[in-house]
């Protein structure tokens, strides 16, 4: 059976998780180690014990490290999002030094794009599922089971990476409303030049999206077979894996699984906080399960990040260490059952920026892809393109400017809460 399997990558996908099910009820035996195939090598699937929520999914990001330049003849596929399922359908996606596809969606002439992003779901090959970003391109297939997806060229390098799925409106893809399903946007981020760049959309199944608690990222050479001695070495680190804003896991054994067939040029370590995967030297084995070699590797989830704020008190606590909130002694104050204070010091420590806006008479705070607008005694502000209802404005108090807490915070997609206890305001990021 594996070996009529092992003839395509979604049947290599399948085999992978065959093999983890079958580790977790001790069904698998010991058998031949088998000779290394052609490419494409999946030289380790990593399969995430995910514990936290599942359901309504609105966004999953992952940061991604690498460590050292990847010469361009090598085809590499790095896939932080790289075996899952929303309701039901797989998809994956992730970074490539070589990536094809057509030109557009109505002139089917296949191209090599050279370094970029994809993002593919299956069970689906009309292009109507996809959505291309401005000079993005796309791809629809069988030869590896049905599948559509959306590419774009991208120069990446060695450095820090956030890779989001992220849901997104119609309207904001100029398509018409759709009740029946869901478009998801990829979204990569780059920590060096701080900046965004979209891949495209994809239209799936269903108004509200369940995650399958089998999740997987991979590392894949791919393309023209090589030498095993001419894989690069270099290493990939993921971390930060969350869900709607939160951990998806918080500790345990992440399964790194080496398919059968396919040089033994990987190692996955757990350090530092990420799941560092060691690409290059040659390791040796061991014993193998059905030809396929399953390590565990113990993960846990360094401890989050915390400001806390006072009522009455015009310092704020970041992870333990006491800030001013500004430098004139301003406290939170607490309206109508909000708490505002003046937000420049704490979205700084965030990593944002604020400015104010003396034509309009309010502030523009911005952090990565949030870019909220407030106006002096608005009951409206703007998050991106999207209209808000404040429910306590933004305010000029004994000559400060002094902003709704919560709205920021949440709207920067950080979670905000009250400590009835300690009697303070908590901010986790």
């Amino acid at each position: 059976m594996f070996a009529i399997l092992k003839k395509s990558f979604r049947a290599k996908i399948v085999l992978s998780m065959i093999l983890f099910l079958a580790l977790l009820n001790g069904l698998v035996y010991v058998t031949k180690v088998y000779a290394v195939s052609d490419t494409p090598w999946h030289l380790v699937d990593l399969w995430w014990n995910i514990s936290g929520e599942v359901n309504n999914i609105e966004k999953i990001t992952m940061d991604v490290f690498i460590s050292d330049e990847i010469p361009q003849n090598i085809d590499l596929y790095i896939a932080p999002i790289g075996l899952g399922k929303f309701n039901g359908v797989s998809f994956y996606g992730g970074l490539q030094t070589n990536t094809g596809g057509f030109v557009s969606k109505t002139d089917q002439r296949y191209k090599n794009w050279g370094r970029g992003l994809l993002f593919s779901r299956w069970d689906e090959r009309s292009l109507d599922a996809v959505s291309l970003a401005d000079g993005g391109f796309c791809q629809s297939a069988g030869y590896e089971g049905d599948f559509v997806g959306v590419r774009n060229t991208y120069k990446w390098s060695k450095g820090l990476y956030n890779i989001e799925l992220r849901v997104l409106k119609p309207e904001q893809l100029n398509l018409p409303e759709d009740k029946n399903n869901t478009w998801i946007g990829m979204f990569v981020y780059s920590y060096e030049h701080s900046d965004w760049k979209y891949v495209g959309a994809l239209r799936f199944p269903g108004k509200k999206l369940t995650l399958d608690r089998r999740f997987a990222s991979f590392v894949e050479i791919y393309g023209k077979t090589i030498k095993e001695g001419d894989i690069p070495s270099f290493t990939v680190a993921f971390s930060n894996f969350k869900i709607n804003g939160k951990q998806a896991i918080s500790s345990g054994n992440i399964t790194a699984i080496y398919p059968n067939e396919v040089p033994d040029r990987a190692q996955t370590v757990f350090a530092d906080g990420e799941v560092q995967v060691i690409v290059g030297p040659k390791v040796d084995r061991g014993e193998r399960i059905d030809g396929v070699y399953i390590s565990k590797i113990k993960y846990s989830v360094n401890t989050p990040n915390k400001i806390f704020l006072y009522p009455g008190n015009s310092k704020m606590t970041v992870n333990g260490i006491a800030k001013p909130i500004d430098n004139e002694g301003t406290t939170p104050l607490i309206i109508e059952g909000s708490a505002l204070i003046p937000i420049r010091a704490l979205v700084e420590e965030l990593g944002g920026i604020v400015e104010w806006d003396g034509e309009k008479r309010g502030i523009n705070i911005a952090l990565r892809d949030q870019k909220i607008e407030l106006w002096i005694d608005g009951n409206k502000a703007r998050v991106n393109d999207t209209e808000k209802e404040l429910t306590v404005p933004l305010k000029i108090i004994n000559s400060k400017t002094m902003v709704p807490l919560r709205f920021v915070a949440e709207n920067l997609g950080y979670a905000i809460d009250w400590n009835d206890n300690e009697k303070r305001i908590e901010i986790t990021y």
